[in-house]
């Protein structure tokens, strides 16, 4: 963690210093602000979330949150074809579907997210939400371009799982029990 030096008194215990080759924790900083607990959150997390929220500003704040939008927008409808899509109505920043269609043949939502890993892409949320059988939540990051989502459901290539490019097998092909590489 990079502070500057007037915050420094302030840190949460214990810091780690050094002393000559030695590395110790010290706990002894009267003005700090105390030891912090997994009761308290992440706070790592949310430092980084509020720089990148600064970093951006308001327009391009804007600009990220209408991009993420638009990416769920278009991913939903790519797939809409080859996934059941329970709730057909506008989406925010992620879609939501379910193995419904490829259940027929065996293969199942965590198939189909281990599968995505093998093929190098992050696997959406799976099992959630719960009202959802067999859910796949997608959520593209907003700094994604259109060709990242768009492999997803671009034209068939021989070396993909069901004949896609992209790691969603559609109705009928059962690719999860063949091996296969990652990147």
């Amino acid at each position: 963690m990079g502070i500057k030096k007037d915050l420094e008194p302030f840190m949460p215990v214990p810091t780690v210093e050094r002393e000559g080759d030695r590395y110790f924790l010290n706990h002894d900083l009267p003005q700090s602000i105390g030891r912090l607990g997994c009761f308290m959150g992440n706070f790592g997390v949310l430092v980084k979330a509020y720089a990148y929220i600064r970093s951006l500003g308001p327009e391009g704040l804007r600009r990220v949150s209408e991009l993420a939008v638009l990416n769920a927008r278009y991913l939903m409808a790519g797939l809409e074809g080859s996934y059941h899509l329970p709730y057909d109505r506008h989406c925010m920043h992620e879609c939501v579907f379910s193995d419904r269609r490829q259940g027929a043949s065996g293969v199942t939502t965590q198939d189909i997210a281990k599968r995505m890993m093998d093929y190098g892409y992050h696997p959406p949320t799976v099992y959630f939400p719960l009202i959802v059988h067999g859910a796949l939540m997608i959520e593209p990051t907003e700094s994604e371009s259109k060709e990242e989502p768009g492999p997803v459901h671009s034209r068939p290539q021989k070396d993909s799982p069901g004949g896609r490019r992209g790691a969603l097998p559609p109705q009928g092909r059962s690719p999860p029990d063949k091996a296969h590489p990652t990147r």
